[in-house]
């Protein structure tokens, strides 16, 4: 089983990971974790599965600081093109001038879940300013935008994770002009928000319907939205990059790279059912 655990260990940096113990019963220090293996048992094959998540953990910590690398960057925090969220959250942080904000509270790990990027923006309504409240979280690289406060007479908040949704509170909208707005496959164009509601990020962002129901007092509005990250990734790294590498996701590992962590893993079950003995 050791060979298969140094297969796996070759895709990282090996000043990544350490190893103790014996070709029997070891332990693998990688990502802020420790993996122990017992070969002796059949359970084995779930600490192959964690390592796997752990081992993707630090490819993307490690792409991302070659891609930081490559583009030149010395300054603290990570740039945002190593987030990825909603085009439509792109656009806000630009038109709202947050993208300092979000990226100050950023930070590189290694860590599974979290890597390769991490952070929290909480930012209060500033009133006097003109300005909203907003609450981001990153994770892995994704930013989930939970609250984007537009504006606060009407109350209109944005929730923007896989789905993009505008919330208009005290704006219930008649039946009628709820059907005319629906999504019909017949027709090419998706109806502008703005068209319905005024707002300036609405035309600023040029959001498009694409499904809205009335929820109690509120009106909700689907709008279309698209991943990427959160800026331009400079042409300098996508040159760097695997060929597969994910578009929307560039520091993930692709999937050459994860098919070679499965087989490993899928090796390490056929031994154990073959053999009945993990070694």
């Amino acid at each position: 089983m050791r060979d298969l655990v140094d297969r796996m260990l070759t895709m990282i940096d090996r000043g990544s990971w350490s190893a103790e113990g014996d070709d029997l019963r070891f332990g693998i220090t990688i990502a802020q974790a420790r993996i122990d293996f017992d070969t002796m048992t059949p359970t084995v094959g779930l600490a192959f599965e964690r390592l796997a998540a752990t081992i993707e953990a630090t490819i993307a910590a490690e792409r991302a600081r070659r891609m930081i690398e490559v583009a030149g960057v010395t300054s603290q925090p990570p740039p945002l093109w190593l987030v990825s969220g909603s085009d439509i959250l792109a656009h806000w942080l630009v038109w709202a001038g947050a993208s300092n904000a979000l990226r100050k509270v950023l930070a590189l790990t290694d860590q599974v879940g979290l890597a390769p990027v991490y952070g929290d923006l909480d930012r209060r309504a500033r009133r006097e300013l003109g300005q909203g409240g907003a609450k981001i979280r990153v994770r892995g690289g994704m930013a989930i935008a939970e609250r984007i406060e537009l504006s606060n007479k009407p109350r209109c908040t944005a929730v923007l994770g896989q789905d993009a949704r505008i919330r208009i509170e005290n704006h219930k909208l008649p039946d009628t002009l709820i059907d005319a707005l629906q999504q019909d496959e017949r027709r090419n164009a998706l109806r502008a928000l703005a068209e319905v509601v005024s707002h300036p990020f609405f035309t600023a962002a040029d959001l498009r319907i694409t499904g809205v129901t009335n929820a109690g007092s509120a009106v909700v509005f689907e709008v279309e939205s698209r991943w990427a990250p959160l800026e331009p990734v400079p042409d300098a790294v996508l040159a760097v990059l695997p060929a597969d590498a994910d578009p929307v996701f560039p520091w993930r590992a692709p999937p050459s790279e994860r098919r070679r962590l499965d087989c490993v893993v899928e090796e390490a079950r056929h031994r154990v059912a073959a053999t009945g003995d993990p070694r």
